[in-house]
């Protein structure tokens, strides 16, 4: 077997264990899983390019993580330099998705997963990757640390603060929803 075949074998069998995990991220941060994908493909590539950095196999997780999320970050300030074309606007109005079979409830829900999403999507930078991570993702604090390249404490302080922030956004929704009086 070549060295080249011998590395995506590698590769491949250290995806394997943590592909679901890392789709699911992909997902939370781009908010539609076609994107999720593209992202996720990107990220894959770009891991594959440098797997000569990986250090240790047992924190491939984090270091595929960083760089998905370092993705993410780098086509999210390209699509905020560029407008939507009116063509790409009149694309999407034109496929406007049927309504499910009880669409109330599903209405419903799919507006408190949006309130959700973009009470995450107006915390600063830093508090919604840390938020992400460790809240919706399940990381450790300490691999949290490690994905976004900064001290423990520092995470901790982003999901207290990014946590406040959300309690005090979503206290309207709470009462709408009989949560909270």
């Amino acid at each position: 077997m070549g060295l080249m075949q011998s590395e995506h074998t590698r590769f491949n069998a250290l995806v394997s264990e943590v592909f679901e995990d890392l789709y699911r991220f992909a997902v939370r941060l781009e908010r539609d899983p076609v994107a999720a994908e593209d992202l996720l493909q990107q990220a894959m590539i770009t891991a594959f390019s440098r797997m000569d950095q990986l250090r240790d196999e047992g924190a491939f997780r984090v270091w595929q993580s960083r760089i998905l999320l370092r993705t993410h970050q780098n086509r999210r300030r390209k699509r905020t330099e560029q407008a939507m074309s009116p063509e790409t606007l009149e694309h999407v109005q034109d496929n406007v998705v049927e309504l499910p079979a009880n669409p109330y409830r599903d209405l419903e829900r799919a507006r408190l997963a949006d309130r959700l999403a973009d009470a995450i999507d107006e915390l600063p930078d830093g508090q919604r990757a840390a938020i992400l991570l460790v809240d919706v993702e399940g990381f450790a604090m300490g691999e949290a640390a490690e994905v976004l390249e900064v001290p423990w404490g520092t995470v901790a302080s982003r999901i207290a603060r990014g946590r406040r922030a959300l309690r005090v956004s979503l206290e309207n929704v709470a009462r709408e929803q009989g949560v909270i009086q």
